[in-house]
């Protein structure tokens, strides 16, 4: 057998050879992977085991308190009559301060009547009449100062209870009722007036 020819069957033996061999080593290696694989898998079942699910939101630091935000609920629509009461004091505020006014005039009025008129004499100088002599006595009431007086002080009320009158129309007119015209009224001291002195 010539050279060449042996050098040719020694090549074919070695592949022949070294393919078994080969397989054999990629065969242990895909089998021990394998057993890796399954030893690692849950002991319930050949199942491959599913993913954590990805949370939708990230997760809160740890050891930070978890705060809450309330949303604060809205004001409660105004009643019908608190609506009222405040378009009524919208309409007659400045009246009931001119009315007011007028009330503390004819107050001041008043006192000043009482003090120095209502059921008041003058006793002047004595004067001699005939044989005797007699001190003239005059009832302050009928002097002209505080006939003035009663006069300015029945006119602020009429003029009071005219007013008073008058808001109480407009506010019928407007549907606002009575009773929160009341209300107002008694605000500023207001009541039924009198327009005598007494």
């Amino acid at each position: 057998m010539s050279v060449l020819t042996r050098a040719l069957l020694a090549i074919v033996l070695l592949a022949v050879v070294s393919v078994p061999v080969a397989a054999q080593t990629t065969l242990a290696a895909a089998s021990a992977e394998a057993k890796k694989i399954v030893h690692e898998w849950p002991v319930s079942g050949n199942a491959v085991p599913e993913a954590a699910p990805a949370s939708a939101e990230p997760d809160a630091t740890p050891g930070a308190p978890n705060v809450v935000t309330a949303i604060p609920d809205p004001p409660p629509a105004p009643t019908v009559l608190e609506a009222m009461r405040v378009q009524a004091s919208a309409l007659f505020q400045s009246r009931l301060l001119a009315v007011r006014a007028v009330m503390d005039r004819r107050a001041s009025n008043r006192v000043t009547y009482d003090q120095a008129c209502k059921n008041k004499l003058t006793v002047f100088a004595p004067v001699v009449i005939g044989l005797g002599v007699a001190a003239p006595v005059a009832f302050n009431e009928t002097t002209p100062e505080c006939r003035t007086l009663a006069t300015e002080i029945t006119a602020q009320a009429a003029r009071i209870d005219s007013e008073r009158r008058e808001m109480l129309e407009s506010a019928r007119t407007k549907r606002i009722y009575p009773g929160v015209m009341r209300a107002l009224f008694d605000g500023i001291g207001l009541a039924e007036v009198q327009t005598t002195r007494q």
